[in-house]
């Protein structure tokens, strides 16, 4: 059978398979093909997968073979064998492929062994960690610090070639030494299941590559793992209250161990692994009620966890992290100084330099804190940051004080001028005196108001540019009393004034913006922090490195 398509590729099926579906776009397609060219009459076979016993594979609709073999596939089933000729401009075009002359039709025969679908898992789906599982598994999934025996093989995209294997490795999940994609792969599968997996450079070895295993710098790699066992640590809900308390102890201590590790190896997995654990030991904690008793400080405890992950959030600079995890320290324990001096750095590195004063000060206040002196030294800081901002603001006015006229006299008064008609002409009276109306036309004396403001308020409330000129209009009413006009001010004070203002003005954005914050938290629209930190740079390599 001989069908024609719009295209000019001629298909022969040779083989119709039973099943309807259809390989879809970036779908793996391992496939056995002949390939020959018909430069003439007679044709020279230029290639043959089963001569080499081991079939073809690419991902249809990517680009990675010639037009007409993907075209091709995307009509196939699988299981289906089938012939095809291609035109030039479909195969290798005017500039030929090896033995292949230019301008030459070619002809396939392809089987469709059937295909294989791959998933992006990655976070932002930017298809930088592929998996495609070959081999279902059972239900059971890996949780954090489960022990689980894996197998791999490693391989470079595109090549044959085994860089590693390992049979039968046992570790502890989420806590091991393994690249960050096959972390993420082994937290999607379940026990027994066998997958492939395709890693971006960032998510596997990086720019440096891995030169013990032969992987050369920023090259993608695929693994061929299987998950052969999983022993999960006890669910919470199987626990007594006490037996909570004590895992979640031992969870902070074994985190301990590993942040000391990471600090002094510089290394980034045993950190992340030290806040999952914590993580972890709240979970368990917080399992437990206000009417469970322990043998421990429970509620210190769980303090102490909130504190050290926001230790850990200044050490990577995730400064809202830090809030957050202090705000619950402080919620359990409203005085403790540890969460107030930490909450205070985060505020000092976000430039919220009034937050950071008081909670520096509300710690060197408190008696016999053991971080008195270290908050003090904050304190200092903040204390000459705020002024060094304050010394730019006065210079900032100074200028301004500067530029208004020096002839006229401090204490000159505005002349008086008429009101404005009003309610089809008639003025106003006041305190019985009626005011005179001002003629059609009359030009005011809008530059002597100007000096005069100016003269008056330090130049703080310019209404008119002096060197412009000012069209003569209707006068606007001004004070006719003494006791009507505010009170005179020297430039020194009325700086002062509108420092004082600002100053309660910004406090008063801030207290806002820490009660809207505080709302966000209470409606749960603050995204929580990964439980693998993946937005950290200490954690994750940048996406284009």
């Amino acid at each position: 059978l001989e069908l024609q398509s719009e295209d000019p590729v001629y298909q022969g099926i040779m083989h119709v398979a039973a099943y309807a579906l259809h390989p879809k776009r970036a779908w793996a397609t391992p496939c056995h093909t002949a390939l020959v060219s018909l430069p003439g009459i007679s044709g020279t076979e230029a290639d043959n997968t089963r001569d080499r016993g081991e079939p073809f594979e690419f991902k249809v609709g990517e680009g990675e073979v010639i037009k007409g073999l993907d075209m091709l596939v995307a009509t196939m089933r699988e299981g289906e064998q089938c012939s095809a000729l291609v035109a030039p401009q479909y195969g290798y075009g005017e500039e030929g492929h090896g033995a292949i002359p230019p301008n030459s039709r070619l002809k396939f025969e392809v089987e469709l062994m059937g295909w294989r679908e791959y998933k992006d898992i990655s976070e932002d789906k930017d298809k930088s960690i592929l998996m495609m599982t070959y081999q279902g598994g059972s239900w059971e999934g890996a949780d954090f610090t489960a022990e689980i025996t894996v197998s791999w093989k490693l391989t470079l995209l595109y090549s044959q070639e085994v860089l590693e294997e390992k049979k039968e490795m046992k570790f502890v999940y989420g806590v091991s030494e393994l690249p960050y994609g096959l972390e993420v792969a082994l937290e999607k599968m379940t026990k027994g299941e066998s997958s492939y997996l395709q890693l971006a450079p960032h998510h596997a070895f990086g720019p440096n590559g891995n030169p013990d295993l032969g992987v050369p710098p920023d090259t993608v790699v695929v693994y061929d793992i299987t998950l052969h066992d999983v022993k999960n640590p006890q669910p919470k809900w199987a626990l007594n209250p006490q037996e909570r308390y004590e895992f979640a102890l031992k969870m902070k201590e074994e985190g301990n161990a590993h942040l000391k590790e990471g600090i002094k190896d510089l290394k980034d997995q045993p950190i992340k692994a030290a806040v999952r654990k914590y993580k972890l030991a709240l979970v368990y904690l917080e399992e437990n009620t206000a009417e469970d008793t322990v043998e421990g400080d429970a509620l210190g405890l769980q303090v102490s966890l909130h504190l050290n992950i926001a230790a850990v959030a200044i050490r990577t600079g995730t400064w809202g992290a830090v809030i957050k995890e202090a705000d619950r320290a402080l919620a359990l324990q409203p005085n403790n100084t540890k969460a107030l001096l930490r909450k205070g750095k985060a505020y000092a590195e976000l430039r919220e330099h009034d937050l950071a004063r008081d909670l520096f000060a509300a710690v060197v206040n408190t008696e016999g804190a053991p971080e008195a002196a270290e908050a003090k030294k904050e304190l200092a800081k903040v204390t000459k940051k705020i002024r060094a901002i304050e010394d730019k603001e006065r210079q900032s006015y100074k200028k301004m004080f500067a530029s208004a006229p020096k002839d006229v006299p401090k204490d000159a008064k505005a002349p008086e001028a008429p009101a404005e008609a009003s309610n089809g002409g008639a003025a106003e009276a006041r305190e019985g005196q009626p005011r005179a109306k001002a003629p059609e036309g009359a030009p005011r004396d809008a530059r002597a108001e100007a000096a005069q403001e100016k003269a008056r308020y330090g130049g703080m409330f310019d209404r008119v540019n002096l060197s412009a000129d000012v069209e003569s209009g209707p006068a606007a009413p001004k004070w006719t009393d003494a006791e009507e006009l505010p009170p005179d001010m020297s430039k020194e004070e009325a700086y002062k004034a509108l420092i004082e203002l600002q100053r309660e003005q910004k406090r008063l954005k801030e207290q806002l913006r820490y009660a809207k914050r505080k709302e966000a938290e209470e409606e749960n629209k603050i995204t929580e922090v990964p439980d693998d930190w993946k937005p950290d740079p200490l954690w994750t390599p940048p996406k284009n490195p």
